[in-house]
């Protein structure tokens, strides 16, 4: 019998950094159901930090799934890390400077909107039924002021509750409950 071959994946491989303590500095003023807080780390990045203690280890893992397929497949997100260990443990995004909700800002300048129709494909995949107009953040560009559209937040996608996204069937598609609400999916399309 021939030696079995290695899986080749094409692409760079990611990986999830670690950093030290982090210093919360305050609860994050949009609602959210993780607690989240912005934190810094000893060189003073800023994050938004979400506890496993707050989200629960499923959601962990969702997000931490989600971040790696979105850099995998090009998908605009912002940098990730993890912080402490076991029931200390914390989710950790980075913090983009002059981020606006998609609501709160002037989406004709949005330069990266058609990539926002990958993050749909991306939630589709994790069975992510909650990319609403909040989980999308538009920041400005160093030039130009053009926006560029990122995504955050994957924890209540299926993918981190193993057993039950196993269960599902192939051609279903997450909830549309909260799904692109108050997004322009026609304009995402293309992406």
């Amino acid at each position: 019998m021939p030696p079995a071959r290695k899986a080749r994946v094409k692409g760079p491989v990611h990986t999830i950094r670690r950093v030290g303590e982090v210093q919360d500095l305050g609860k994050v003023p949009v609602q959210n159901s993780s607690e989240a807080v912005y934190s810094a780390d000893a060189t003073g990045r800023r994050w938004v930090r979400k506890r496993v203690s707050e989200m629960g280890h499923e959601a962990l893992l969702a997000e931490a799934l989600g971040w790696l397929l979105a850099r995998h497949f090009s998908v605009p997100i912002p940098d990730a890390a993890l912080a402490g260990q076991g029931e200390d443990a914390s989710w950790l995004s980075e913090v983009l400077p002059l981020v606006k909700h998609w609501n709160e800002a002037e989406r004709t300048r949005v330069r990266t909107l058609r990539a926002i129709g990958k993050v749909l494909m991306l939630d589709a995949v994790l069975m992510n039924g909650d990319r609403h107009a909040g989980n999308i953040l538009l920041a400005p560009l160093k030039k130009g002021g053009r926006l560029t559209a990122w995504a955050i937040d994957f924890d209540h996608a299926l993918v981190g509750w193993p057993g039950d996204f196993a269960a599902v069937s192939v051609n279903e598609l997450p909830s549309l409950r909260n799904l692109a609400r108050g997004l322009p999916v026609a304009a995402m399309r293309p992406g």
